[in-house]
């Protein structure tokens, strides 16, 4: 163990008896159980206000969350000779779940059900409830995205063969966000009232893990007051995307969680027109928006090919899933 990391947990009240690299930080073997040190790059007042939060799930029944530990200062803050940052926290010995498993992902469709039912017993702090956006201003504000990175590149004298690939596929993706915009204008922002609770934020099978306890829920550093169907419709994205759209995951994660709070027309109305947004297509034009480099990485072409070639694939899926849960939006 070298010199600063026993710096660092010297400030914890805890017997480190070995350490090994996992998850993102330095995993530590106690003798009162195994926990996590990562450097931190939030806020203390964010932290403050999770803190809260996992302790108010517990006391509701959802236990299995990593809850921040304590220095011997009582603080959650540890730093090293060099003012970096630390916090520690408790990890959950197990396995990710696996996104191709069909059963793995109805299981965690069920967990973020629990999750969101649960945060709704709880009082949501101020802080969270002055960083919420209503849908439309979300949508609105990432379409303008990426008319401005269109725009951009139509404008610039250099364009390489990113840019050209992103003007020719823009048209197509552009209607898909008009639409989707088109159907939250009509289910209001009135509509998305009842769907508005705590988020997780990231829920994403790295952050769902099975243990011998049960399913273990962590890292909830962006959790949000918003519409908790963001939270599925990113975990059901994602899946869909993982496993060429193939339908059988969207019902058994659909299916997971209904089963513990069930969805409305209404709900499976936003969850069409968050799955027909272009998620993805709007992350490429904010990348390409924050970086404008005369460089564009193999990486975006990839993302953006991959992009392109998935549309007619997610077209399909959703043409199956208006007929499966909506019967037609009219």
């Amino acid at each position: 163990m070298d010199e600063k990391l026993l710096e660092i947990l010297d400030q914890f009240d805890l017997h480190v008896k070995n350490t090994y690299r996992g998850r993102g930080g330095t995993i530590c073997v106690t003798e009162n159980g195994t926990t996590i040190l990562k450097e931190f790059h939030s806020s203390a007042g964010k932290l403050a206000d999770e803190y809260e939060l996992k302790k108010n799930l517990r006391a509701e029944g959802f236990c299995l969350v990593d809850q921040y530990v304590r220095n011997k200062q009582g603080t959650f803050f540890a730093e090293d000779r060099y003012h970096t940052v630390y916090i520690m926290k408790e990890f959950y010995e197990g396995r990710e779940c696996e996104i191709r498993n069909v059963s793995d992902v109805r299981i965690a469709g069920r967990n973020l059900a629990l999750f969101h039912k649960t945060a709704r017993k709880i009082p949501v702090s101020v802080r969270a409830k002055k960083q919420y956006s209503p849908l439309p201003f979300l949508l609105e504000k990432r379409t303008r995205e990426l008319k401005r990175a269109k725009t951009y590149m139509e404008s610039t004298m250099k364009k390489g063969e990113f840019e050209h690939l992103y003007i020719k596929s823009f048209q197509t993706f552009f209607e898909q966000a008009k639409e989707a915009l088109s159907i939250c204008d009509r289910i209001g922002e009135k509509g998305e009232e009842s769907a508005l609770g705590i988020c997780h934020g990231e829920y994403n099978q790295h952050n769902i893990i099975k243990t011998e306890k049960g399913i273990a829920t962590i890292n909830l550093e962006h959790f949000c007051y918003q519409n908790q169907l963001l939270d599925l419709h990113h975990f059901l994205r994602k899946a869909m995307e993982k496993n060429g759209y193939h339908k059988e995951f969207a019902q058994k994660i659909l299916m997971g969680y209904s089963g513990i709070k069930p969805l409305d027309e209404k709900d499976y109305q936003f969850l069409y027109l968050l799955l027909l947004y272009p998620d993805k297509y709007f992350k490429i034009a904010n990348h390409y928006n924050s970086r404008r480099k005369a460089f564009i990485s193999p990486k975006d072409m990839e993302k953006l090919v991959d992009t392109i070639e998935q549309n007619k694939k997610k077209e399909e899926f959703l043409e199956w899933y208006q007929a499966e849960y909506l019967h037609g939006i009219s």
